[in-house]
Parts: structure tokens; sequence; C-alpha cells
């Protein structure tokens, strides 16, 4: 029993700093926070915040784009699985999850996905990496389509009001239109 309290204490850490340093990245500016800022706001202490995340801004800060990467995006080896098993709902529930634990992701994510240094790189790269994982997926699906998939994607997790039915839904209807494109693709196939 000590030992769930005390995982549930360490992931609850965790999040308090990996909010607190995305959220003070985007209003304060790109690292114009000190390490006492993040202790404040995420109510840890430094050396829980140098344990988890490393002693430096620089370490805090790819720590926390690492752990983006995974949850924003989905790119942690248990999400992908999710993939693979086709339970992307399940997938992109714990993004949206994610999301309202730490709000101020999507306006980090946003400002900083064009910035020509290497937060915005690897922001870019976890964007590849996302719309490759998308077309292992849907394995017929264009490039254009690989695209606008990234794009719903991207919008059913940051719609605030849409509830869980409504998400099942919108992924029901990519299904099916993408199974209706593999239709029409294979009858065309036959008519050649």
């Amino acid at each position: 029993m000590a030992q769930k309290k005390s995982q549930t204490s360490k992931d609850e850490n965790y999040w308090a700093v990996f909010e607190a340093v995305i959220r003070l990245d985007f209003q304060k500016g790109s690292m114009s926070w000190k390490i006492s800022d993040i202790a404040r706001a995420s109510k840890v202490s430094r050396t829980l915040i140098y344990y988890y995340f490393g002693n430096s801004k620089e370490h805090i800060m790819q720590t926390a784009i690492d752990f983006l990467g995974e949850e924003y995006f989905g790119l942690s080896h248990a999400r992908k699985s999710l993939w693979q098993d086709g339970q992307i709902f399940e997938s992109l529930l714990e993004t949206r999850r994610m999301c309202q634990r730490a709000p101020f992701v999507h306006f980090f994510y946003m400002t900083r996905r064009h910035m020509q240094n290497p937060i915005g790189e690897q922001l870019r790269e976890f964007e590849k990496r996302f719309r490759q994982k998308i077309s292992k997926a849907y394995p017929r699906a264009t490039k254009e389509e690989i695209e606008a998939l990234a794009a719903v994607i991207f919008g059913l997790v940051a719609s605030p009001d849409l509830s869980e039915i409504g998400l099942k839904v919108a992924l029901n209807i990519i299904k099916r239109n993408l199974e209706i494109k593999t239709i029409d693709s294979t009858s065309a196939e036959g008519r050649s």
C-alpha cells in the first residue's frame, strides 16, 4: 500500500512539474523562468525537480519536451501499442486527459512549433513521427489523407466540449470513410 501511495505521489509530482514548466515557459517566454519559479508553481521541492527533471533549466525543459512527445503525440511505447492494437480511441482519451491536466500544452505547442531552435525542431519531429504512426494505422491512406487525419485528430483532442461519445463517433466516421476508399480503389482495380 505504501508503494502505491509513493507511486501516486511520484506521478502527481511529475505532472505538477511538467505542467508548471509548460505553463511558465508559455507565459514568461522561452526559458525565461527560474527553477525556483517551477518549484513555487508546482509546489514540488527543488530536490524532487532535480531528481525527476534534472538540475539545469535546459535539462528540465528537455525532459518536459520528451514527456510532451510521449503523451501529447502518443509516441510512448504503450501509446503506440494501443494504435497497433486498434485502440485509437483509448489513446486519444489519454491525450485529452493530459491536456486537461496541463491545459497550456496546446498553447505551448502552437507557439513553439515554428521556432527555429531545438524545441521547435523537436516538436516538428514529433509531428513527423505522429504522421508515421497514423500511416501505420491507416496504411492505404495517401500522404494528403495522413496530413488531414493528423489535423482532424489534433482537433478532436483540442476540442474542449467534445464528449467521449462524440470522439468515438468521429473516429468511426474516419474509419468508415477510409474503408469506403479502400473498397472503391479495390473495385476500380478489378475493373482495369
